[in-house]
């Protein structure tokens, strides 16, 4: 989120930021001019409107899209430049096992939005502390690894083994799913305590 905000203004990207993992989130980006929106478990209505709004949203792009004769994102934008940018809209869900928890009932909705929704500029970015169930797991084509207790299951999350001969677990060191594995290091936006890091971010927002 901060490294995205960093390098597109508002008019080019959106987010929606659901928080199943703590008050971080809110508390980092709340004042970012892209984000519509913080949400958290007792934000439960506020979650299934959001659910209905993105769903009329893949509706209406997909109008668009096609009365355009665009394929994608890009190519609607090309062709309507500066006078629709029309903003891609990121949806962070912070613990999806919790999140998975409090609505099952609404899994199917959020599951066709994992599904259609990136061709249309409907983008995820999910974080978990286990591995999703399959109807999930198998709509998730970008993955990262971080370190793992159980190396058996970098092969699972990430659908090929990685060389761990010379691998060092250091804080934010993981891998990205690719054949072979890509070895990656994960940035924080600041340094310091947590509390530290949330401040210095606030202050990228204002």
């Amino acid at each position: 989120v901060a490294s995205l905000a960093r390098r597109h203004s508002p008019d080019y990207i959106h987010f929606h930021l659901i928080d199943f993992g703590g008050h971080q989130l809110r508390a980092a980006f709340s004042n970012f001019p892209h984000v519509a929106g913080v949400y958290g478990p007792e934000t439960a209505d506020r979650i299934q409107r959001l659910l209905s709004a993105l769903h009329l949203e893949l509706e209406s792009r997909r109008d668009r899209f096609e009365k355009a004769g665009v394929v994608g994102l890009e190519g609607y934008r090309l062709l309507r430049k500066e006078h629709d940018p029309l903003p891609a809209i990121l949806t962070v869900i912070n613990n999806l096992s919790g999140f998975q928890e409090a609505f099952p009932d609404e899994l199917g909705g959020w599951i066709r939005l994992f599904r259609e929704g990136g061709a249309y500029g409907l983008h995820f970015a999910l974080t978990s502390d286990r591995m999703p169930s399959g109807r999930v797991a198998d709509l998730i084509p970008l993955r990262i690894a971080l370190r793992l207790a159980d190396r058996t299951m970098y092969s699972l999350i990430l659908d090929s083994r990685p060389d761990l001969t010379l691998f060092d677990p250091v804080p934010g060191r993981g891998f990205l799913s690719s054949k072979p594995p890509l070895e990656v290091q994960i940035a924080l936006p600041a340094r310091g305590s947590v509390e530290g890091q949330i401040q210095a971010l606030q202050e990228v927002g204002k």
